[in-house]
């Protein structure tokens, strides 16, 4: 007892409060690093699910087609916005079809407002980050990274991932165009324009 007071009535000598201003740094800037890697964390993960949300539609969608052999509308898919068909299709098919076939019903999902629309001239700088959105000029789907410590990409400017819709099948002509007629069709999917990584 007498010594604990003794040392609460202890002044700190410079050394130590050097010391412990020291440890106090240490320990915040392992906090913030491990902070900052666990927000990294959860945006890779939201951005995986949700390419695999839209693989998973897109793959619905041009199977059906093929199906049926309307290979008109599998190969506006190349081309299309994929947020505007990522729908309840996914474990709803009983109006699959109805929903299909026009493509005016369907709703463009926001994946929990991640997703801010379509845009002819899109200004990454002024838009909110950790957000989608399709570039209608160059039929690109993007995503602005929003926690980009540990992201990098072979892109200037703002950190983002532009992916577009790419069909896989076999050129059975050798022309390097898919006839759906003539080639086999194998699947669809995002693929991104350029190299990306998270380094978690």
């Amino acid at each position: 007892m007498y010594i604990a007071h003794r040392w609460s009535d202890r002044n700190l000598t410079r050394g130590e409060l050097i010391v412990s201003l020291t440890m106090i740094a240490v320990l915040i800037s392992v906090f913030s690093t491990y902070a900052l890697r666990v927000f990294a964390v959860a945006e890779r993960s939201a951005v995986y699910i949700t390419i695999s949300n839209i693989n998973t539609a897109l793959k619905f969608q041009a199977n059906y087609a093929a199906y049926r052999n309307d290979w008109e509308s599998l190969y506006k898919l190349e081309s299309m916005n994929p947020m505007v068909f990522v729908t309840n299709i996914i474990g709803n098919s009983e109006n699959a079809e109805s929903e299909y076939i026009d493509n005016k019903s369907l709703e463009t999902v926001s994946f929990n407002n991640r997703y801010i629309g379509e845009f002819n001239f899109a200004t990454p700088e002024l838009m909110d980050k950790g957000k989608w959105y399709f570039d209608k000029q160059n039929k690109e789907l993007v995503y602005l990274v929003k926690n980009t410590e540990f992201f990098t990409a072979d892109v200037d400017g703002v950190p983002r991932i532009s992916f577009s819709i790419n069909i896989e099948y076999d050129d059975v002509d050798g022309n390097g165009l898919f006839d759906g007629i003539v080639d086999r069709f194998k699947s669809i999917k995002l693929v991104p324009k350029y190299q990306y990584h998270w380094d978690l």
